[in-house]
């Protein structure tokens, strides 16, 4: 599998935060929007997740990337936070 071929995800599904940026993951929305990657744990196993967030009320849009995160768009995440007070991160 090369880089350019996105890993399986499973869309609607929440997948926990993991890592902010290889760092624990805070339970801070701003960190998400800010750094270029974060990593998820879900169903489908780990997986890093690279691209550009924005803050938008209380979730953050991101958009993973190809290519390091500068690439094509690859699909479009939502990170919210969860009941627990961590952060989840679901494919649009």
């Amino acid at each position: 599998m090369s880089d350019l071929t996105p890993q399986m995800i499973i869309s609607g599904v929440p997948y926990t935060v993991v890592e902010i940026d290889g760092h624990a993951a805070p339970p801070d929305l701003e960190a998400v929007a800010t750094t270029g990657s974060f990593t998820v744990e879900g169903r489908t196993g780990l997986h890093t997740i690279t691209g550009e967030g924005t803050v938008l009320g209380d979730v953050v849009r991101f958009h993973e990337k190809t290519e390091h995160g500068i690439g094509k768009d690859v699909r479009v995440w939502e990170v919210s936070r969860g009941d627990d007070g961590g952060l989840i991160a679901t494919v649009l």
